[in-house]
């Protein structure tokens, strides 16, 4: 049975990989696309084709016209709020960062430690109508400052880059040193404190320690909105406890999105709270508000807050 089910599996992803260079070759000419469009928008992203998540999460995901939430969220929520700063926290290849164009006094900050994806970055830019706008910073984000750290960069998917050691050896994993800086050092405290900021935070666990390290412009900001990846995996193998994330959250409402798809949201009163609906170990995202007002009027149509 077991040699059957291997077998299965393995008949199930040749399909699946023939569908995407099937789609991909019709929607870009080739199996190996170095630049791909937004399907909605007529925006465009270098990408590395080597890289499997740059394939599948990206340019298959635009040939067949899906948007994942997150790039949703960052849109919506920037062109409703009109903030004074935005801080894309792993960067990855800015799917969310070049995802649409700015208010001209909207300061835009890109934070990205995987020195790989720098020169797709900048072409991306270079290519980006808010161009003057966008700063990158080629840096891990965390709770102080250092001249050099360790990255261990997946070779083969880049989301999987992290400066968490897991040991071991990889023929996938590169290791190289990069800058660490906080956030607080990358954002002047005047622009945090002139209008709403906006934040994604995607970084494999270390989370905890960039929020450490953006005390002071969480504490700046008028309104500040994030969308967190939250792991319990990535935050144990980080030997970070959840209620220690829970607790650098403390000043925040949290928002749960209900499902994988929509844009409705539940609030739930803590990170715990969301432990007990979805068990001791869960993947998830949470959006953030610090400063919000009761009526919700940072909140974009067509998102929703379900009645508790």
């Amino acid at each position: 049975m077991g040699f059957l089910r291997q077998l299965g599996k393995s008949v199930e992803r040749t399909i699946r990989l023939a569908k995407v260079n099937v789609l991909l070759r019709r929607r870009y000419g080739t199996r190996w696309p170095n630049t791909v469009q937004y399907p909605d928008a007529d925006f465009a992203l270098t990408i590395n084709p080597q890289d499997w998540r740059a394939i599948k999460k990206i340019a298959f995901d635009f040939a067949r016209g899906r948007i994942d939430r997150n790039i949703q969220y960052w849109r919506d929520f920037v062109n409703h709020n009109v903030p004074a700063v935005c801080l894309d926290i792993g960067t990855n290849y800015g799917e969310c960062l070049y995802a649409l164009e700015y208010d001209a006094a909207t300061d835009v900050i890109a934070v990205e430690a995987n020195t790989r994806l720098i020169p797709c970055l900048n072409k991306s830019r270079d290519a980006h109508p808010s161009r003057d706008q966008i700063v990158i910073h080629n840096v891990a984000a965390a709770d102080s400052n250092k001249d050099s750290i360790p990255l261990f960069i997946n070779t083969g998917w880049s989301g999987g880059t992290t400066a968490l050691d897991k040991g071991g050896d990889d023929a996938n994993t590169e290791t190289i040193h990069v800058p660490q800086r906080m956030i607080d050092d990358l954002v002047p405290e005047q622009r945090a404190a002139a209008g709403p900021v906006i934040f994604k935070l995607d970084v494999e666990g270390y989370e905890p320690f960039v929020l450490k390290g953006m005390r002071k412009t969480i504490a700046a900001a008028p309104l500040m909105i994030g969308y967190i990846e939250v792991d319990t995996d990535f935050l144990s193998a980080a030997g970070v406890s959840l209620d220690a994330l829970g607790e650098l959250l403390h000043d925040f409402d949290l928002y749960w999105p209900i499902d994988k798809r929509s844009k409705r949201l539940r609030q739930v009163g803590s990170l715990s709270d969301l432990q007990n609906i979805l068990g001791d170990d869960f993947h998830t995202d949470v959006i953030v508000v610090k400063g919000g007002n009761a009526e919700r009027s940072w909140l974009p149509s067509p998102w929703t807050v379900a009645a508790a």
